[in-house]
């Protein structure tokens, strides 16, 4: 059976669908009574389906459309292999947590980021802007595993120290968020560009700028480590020339997008105004680790913590993920569908203010009251918007089977 871009970006969104029911369940849980299921256990599936199902699987099958149809083939098949992992993932964690199927499906789904990669690199020779991007985020999602490894070699051996267990997993959420993520969708950005020589030139001097920058801010994700003057002088440097740079670059993409942003549907402008602003607080927030009060206060706050990494995951690169399939009409943007993503929009906005205001109003000793189940209403809000769209896509995809989408206003 041929499965197209438009069955990947149906089930890439069923995927999504199942990471919200769970973000949902394990809200629930906490604000009420619900005795079914280990927490622990659906965080860890939580968070690996996510990855896996989610944004790796939404990042490989959008990469593999960049390519003609005699090379498409063997990506298919990795993508397959690749969801069937991420199932494995899913209901092994459910049920056991770590586990020996849990831990080989992981393992199997790391190998197949290997054989992606590989093939990528080998049909994609040409140095073009994107091509480097996009080489950045897979070269960073290999460095992420080298976390995953060694964490599963201290899990085996049972030579746990517990620094080096954190390390290992800050460094795999580290690289995967700031690099993998990042990097590849600024990559799939780039090509939708039209750029003359020069600004080829600066993008690429700002992509190695931003490739340093990604391994020396690995600093913030261990921030109860003490460094040496030099490094955190070096990590100052490097934040706020991060900062800087991406508000040139930021100019540089309005200033070129600009003709195609005025022919889009206007509930993607603004979700590509969303990213716009979630992506600016992305490099302004770590500003704030430099303060050494600010850091400790950070390090001691896992809503924080939570509040910042679902920033990117959900602000940036979730909504990118969704805008780009509909950009590219890859699916058709009707009345429902701009419903969905509109609630689910409103609903990450939401989330993220809660989360952020019930992390950091302590800091003025200012508690939210029920926050727990504000998080929850919050949560089943967001699940009612995926669900319109996977619905409106689903009732859609016969009526438009041999017809090219076109997105509506």
């Amino acid at each position: 059976m041929k499965i197209t871009n438009k069955n990947w970006a149906l089930i890439s969104i069923f995927n999504l669908l199942i990471v919200v029911v769970l973000g949902t369940l394990m809200r629930y849980k906490i604000a009420f009574e619900f005795p079914f299921f280990q927490q622990k256990n659906l965080l860890h599936a939580h968070s690996h389906f996510a990855f896996s199902g989610w944004i790796s699987q939404t990042l490989f099958f959008l990469l593999a459309a960049l390519h003609k149809q005699e090379k498409y083939k063997k990506y298919n098949i990795l993508l397959l292999v690749n969801l069937i992992c991420s199932y494995g993932m899913l209901g092994s964690f459910i049920i056991q947590g770590y586990g020996l199927i849990s831990i080989i499906a992981s393992t199997l789904s790391i190998i197949i980021t290997y054989f992606f990669t590989y093939f990528f690199l080998k049909d994609n020779k040409k140095n073009t802007l994107s091509n480097m991007w996009i080489k950045g985020g897979l070269f960073f999602n290999f460095i992420s595993t080298l976390g995953t490894f060694f964490l599963a070699y201290m899990l085996a051996t049972k030579n746990i120290n517990e620094n080096m267990y954190h390390f290992s997993i800050y460094f795999y959420l580290h690289f995967q968020y700031n690099g993998w993520f990042l990097f590849t969708i600024i990559g799939l950005f780039i090509k939708k560009l039209s750029l003359e020589a020069q600004l080829i030139k600066k993008l690429t001097n700002y992509f190695y700028l931003f490739f340093i920058s990604c391994i020396i801010t690995y600093i913030f994700s261990i921030l109860w480590v003490e460094v040496p003057k030099w490094v955190f002088l070096l990590t100052a440097i490097f934040t706020f020339l991060q900062l800087f740079f991406w508000f040139k670059m930021q100019y540089l993409f309005i200033t070129k997008f600009k003709n195609q942003y005025e022919t889009l549907p206007l509930i993607l402008k603004r979700i590509l105004l969303i990213i716009l602003i979630a992506t600016t607080l992305k490099f302004v927030l770590p500003i704030g680790l430099l303060i050494n009060e600010l850091k400790h206060f950070v390090y001691s706050n896992r809503t924080i913590v939570i509040a910042y990494l679902h920033l990117v995951f959900l602000c940036i690169i979730t909504l990118y993920l969704l805008a780009n399939i509909f950009i590219e009409q890859i699916l058709c943007l009707k009345k429902m569908s701009i419903l969905g993503i509109g609630l689910f929009s409103l609903g990450i906005i939401f989330n993220q203010l809660f989360l952020f205001s019930q992390g950091g109003l302590p800091y003025f000793d200012i508690y939210l009251p029920l926050a727990n189940k504000m998080l929850v209403y919050i949560s089943l809000f967001m699940l009612t918007g995926i669900l319109l769209l996977l619905i409106s896509q689903i009732k859609n995809k016969r009526s438009f089977k041999k017809s090219k989408p076109k997105n509506i206003d």
